[in-house]
């Protein structure tokens, strides 16, 4: 029998709320699976709505042994080489957006990721909390003094519940006809992507590029930016703690992020590779 039980096998994991807590830890028990898991022949990487830079300052990068997807599928990053793959922008005027959120949701903040960078135009306690994760300092910019570069993603921040009618009034703006689109990552947080800047997207591309069949990807997440990358993937995990709709499109629901839920997520892959022998 080949020890090698997970050869030819890449898994995905969302960072925030599947991989690391929210604290930013990883559960121990998260570690030593990922290590065995390599060790057995697979591959692992992430799948995150962070840019490069951000993902290097939340995690050890040498965990990977495969380019990660970031920017919610904008970009596709190889560590190893310090490269991207593939990358992608907005190619529209923001401005229009930025000025209608801050007219309708005077609470809610506003930041832009230029290039590796994350900018915070506008404050709320939310971005307040989310810049230090990202940056060594927090400041505040105005539009006009961003540098000219590529607009990755605009993040609108904010309470729940301002989150909550921001995103039900510019969700309903979506369509294929764009070249942009809305999305929720988090509760506090709604975000202004490129049409192409899809975990699914990118996840089909990650299949084409190495000639690996979808059905031997596998997948974890926990929020709605996870629902096209568990839907694209061929064996899919929703986190103990994700909505129930993320939950009925997954193949597995594992035990909470801080149990240790992509430990789970790898043994329930060993059971089906057991199995096919």
């Amino acid at each position: 029998m080949n020890d090698l039980i997970f050869e030819n096998i890449i898994l995905f994991t969302d960072i925030d709320g599947t991989l690391c807590t929210y604290d930013k830890k990883i559960p121990k028990r998260n570690l030593e699976a990922i290590q065995r898991f390599k060790k057995l022949g697979g591959k692992f990487s992430v799948c995150t709505g962070r840019s490069a830079l951000s993902l290097r300052r939340a995690v050890d990068v040498s965990l990977f042994n495969f380019p990660a997807i970031i920017f919610n599928g904008g970009g596709i990053y190889d560590y190893s080489k310090d490269e991207y793959i593939k990358d992608s922008s907005l190619d529209i005027d923001v401005t229009d957006f930025v000025n209608e959120v801050f007219e309708k949701y005077p609470d809610v903040g506003l930041e832009v990721n230029v290039d590796n960078v994350l900018y915070c135009v506008k404050y709320s306690e939310r971005s307040g909390r989310h810049i230090l994760t990202e940056n060594d300092e927090f400041k505040l910019f105005k539009m006009n003094d961003l540098p000219k570069g590529q607009y990755k993603k605009v993040l609108f921040t904010g309470s729940k519940s301002d989150i909550d009618r921001l995103s039900k009034e510019f969700l309903s703006r979506n369509s294929e006809g764009n070249s942009y689109y809305f999305l929720r990552s988090e509760p506090t947080l709604f975000e202004l992507l490129p049409m192409g800047a899809k975990k699914g997207a990118a996840i089909r591309e990650v299949s084409q590029m190495y000639h690996i069949p979808l059905e031997s990807i596998c997948a974890i997440g926990d929020y709605y930016n996870d629902v096209t990358m568990l839907e694209a993937a061929g064996c899919s995990c929703a986190v103990g703690e994700a909505p129930d709709e993320i939950k009925k499109i997954a193949d597995y629901v594992s035990c909470g992020c801080e149990d240790g839920a992509v430990a789970d997520f790898i043994d329930y892959i060993e059971r089906i590779q057991i199995k096919k022998r």
